[in-house]
């Protein structure tokens, strides 16, 4: 019998499908824990409660898989769930910048320097995107000169047909929309 993984949806062979189940739900506990050890090195005050019932795999594996509540002496969060590093990073970013009454470890990585990290490799990937896009503007504007030099010394069919080709050839980040009033209006 063959199943598809719920966290990376990679096919995997399972004798029963309840052992797929068992394996996604100890994945997630796996990275749960983790979650919570980096969360304890960046504040002794974080804590992790169930918030739900008690699944038989967290009872069968110890692993933290149940849906937990983050909260600390300064901020408890309504938000619930059993993906901790999601909820972990949200909490982050809404309850420990300048928080007085954090404990840190001192160890690392926590955290902090785990979503720090992200932020920066996430801002280089937008930084990228951005530069990427930069750069085939600057191709499209170059091809756009010349369309506009080259339809200046054609003759009238030419220097439409030179405007249509200025149509498909869209501008970077313009999103698949044709400039308005970039094509020949050619009479009917």
């Amino acid at each position: 019998m063959r199943g598809r993984s719920y966290l990376d949806g990679t096919v995997v062979a399972v004798t029963e499908f309840g052992e797929l189940i068992y394996e996604d739900a100890y994945a997630r506990g796996r990275a749960n824990a983790q979650v919570m050890e980096l969360a304890r090195r960046h504040c002794l005050n974080m804590a992790f409660t169930e918030a739900s019932g008690r699944g038989l795999a967290e009872l069968r594996s110890g692993l933290p898989i149940n849906a937990r509540r983050i909260s600390c002496p300064v901020a408890v969060d309504n938000t619930w769930g059993s993906n901790l590093g999601w909820l972990a990073e949200e909490f982050y970013g809404k309850h420990c910048a300048g928080c007085q009454s954090r404990r840190p470890t001192g160890e690392v990585p926590n955290l902090a320097s785990v979503v720090e990290e992200r932020k920066t490799a996430a801002a280089g990937v937008r930084q990228a995107g951005l530069d990427a896009i930069d750069e085939r503007h600057r191709g499209w504007q170059q091809r756009a000169d010349n369309r506009r030099a080259a339809a200046a010394v054609a003759d009238s069919v030419m220097a439409a047909t030179i405007n249509d080709i200025g149509i498909l050839d869209l501008e970077p980040g313009m999103q698949g929309r044709p400039r308005r009033g970039a094509g020949s209006h050619r009479p009917g």
